[in-house]
């Protein structure tokens, strides 16, 4: 049983000294955390006191630039309106040649001519190939003389396309008899 005792000693003295490493352990992880916040916390208020700066530096350099730009921009708008007043008292001194003056015109406004109505194209099959492949559609433009009124029929389908008496489209697109 002495074995025994001993080793029960040897055990509860290990896991003393184990219980005491794991304090200390996290007593110096508590304080490296305690050491990164503060240097966090020291970069971050130097971020911020880095930022402030650049902003009143922009700041300084765009007030300046937009008073400078204002100037410049002042000063060519006076050379360029001495510029327009030299260039009317030159062209009001100077006399007018009789070429200059401007003549006596009479205006003759003629009565509006009715123009001639635009011919509406006509679609002309081609004649099929030999081999059986059909042909394209050409498109010829014939005058066309309008009825007494002056009105033309609107077409009740599209052009090109002709439906049967059910209103079924023509597979050929061709006339339907009447």
């Amino acid at each position: 049983m002495g074995n025994l005792t001993e080793d029960m000693r040897r055990l509860h003295q290990e896991i003393d000294s184990l219980h005491a490493n794991r304090k200390v352990f996290i007593n110096g992880l508590v304080s490296e955390v305690e050491n990164l916040r503060d240097g966090v916390l020291t970069m971050q208020s130097g971020f911020h006191k880095a930022r402030i700066d650049r902003m009143q530096e922009t700041k300084a350099g765009l007030s300046g630039f937009m008073t400078n730009l204002k100037h410049t921009v002042a000063g060519l708008r006076a050379d360029i309106s001495a510029d327009i007043l030299k260039s009317r008292r030159i062209w009001s001194e100077s006399p007018r040649p009789e070429s200059a003056t401007r003549p006596n015109i009479k205006i003759h406004i003629t009565p509006h001519i009715k123009e001639e109505p635009k011919p509406e194209p006509k679609i002309k099959r081609a004649k099929p190939a030999v081999g059986g492949s059909k042909g394209k559609a050409k498109i010829e433009v014939k005058p066309k003389a309008l009825p007494k009124n002056g009105k033309t029929k609107k077409p009740s389908t599209p052009i090109g396309i002709n439906k049967d008496k059910k209103g079924k489209q023509n597979k050929n697109n061709r006339p339907i008899p009447s």
